[in-house]
């Protein structure tokens, strides 16, 4: 006892000591470092905290966090609704994450990465894979700040690709959004008549004036519908649902 603290200290060498806060009833474990530096390895707080200041390992077995008594998605902006939070630095174009390795995890094959690109947390979320035995992970997905998804390969899948009312899908040249080969759009009417798809080519710019032809199903009730073909602004084509032109 040292008059303000109780503590258990290892009597041979003190690279050990074990110190207990009468106020708070906090207790800290203090080691030495290889230079003789004493450190807090583990504080155990009265509220029941552990804060470790080091690496934490976990051999042959799992990890099991309950966290019954959180909700995340009643409040997304606050860190103590989650089971897991990783802090990262505050420096745009750093970032933190989880990787997956082997057992001597000497070769990650896998990872999720938050890129920090901005105030206030501001960031990317990448998804990272890897097909080959050496090097590193590859950029797989990145879904930005924007919400917008950027794919590093082929999507594959399994069921129906679905968009909502007004969505598009545009097919770009390399040089941005702005300049787009076609877009297919959906909508729920056209024209005051029932659902409706149209395809459109674009010349310079993404715009209803550099239009240079359209496709497009005019829908009516039940199964009938109408096609029309536009060329120059205007209609060249139109199938009824007579299956007449």
């Amino acid at each position: 006892h040292d008059g303000s603290h109780s503590y258990i200290q290892h009597e041979n060498t003190g690279d050990l000591k074990l110190l207990s806060a009468r106020n708070n009833g906090d207790i800290q474990m203090i080691v030495k470092d290889s230079g003789g530096t004493q450190r807090t390895a583990l504080q155990l707080t009265g509220a029941g905290n552990a804060t470790f200041a080091g690496d934490i390992s976990v051999s042959g077995g799992n990890v099991d966090i309950n966290s019954s008594a959180l909700n995340a998605v009643g409040d997304l902006g606050d860190a103590d609704d989650y089971a897991i939070v990783i802090r990262q630095p505050y420096t745009t174009g750093q970032g933190t994450g989880i990787a997956f390795a082997n057992d001597g995890a000497d070769h990650i094959g896998g990872a999720i990465v938050h890129i920090d690109r901005g105030s206030n947390n501001l960031g990317d979320l990448a998804f990272y894979t890897k097909s080959g035995s050496t090097g590193a992970p590859s950029l797989a997905l990145t879904l930005d700040s924007s919400q917008n998804a950027t794919f590093n390969g082929n999507i594959i899948g399994q069921g129906d690709l679905l968009f909502h009312d007004g969505s598009h899908i545009g097919i770009n040249t390399a040089d941005g959004s702005d300049n787009q080969y076609l877009t297919i759009n959906a909508a729920s009417t056209y024209g005051g008549n029932g659902r409706s798809g149209t395809i459109i080519f674009y010349g310079n710019e993404y715009s209803s004036s550099s239009a240079r032809g359209r496709l497009t199903l005019i829908g009516g009730s039940g199964e009938g519908g109408n096609i029309q073909l536009e060329t120059g602004g205007g209609i060249a084509l139109n199938l009824d649902t007579s299956q007449n032109a």
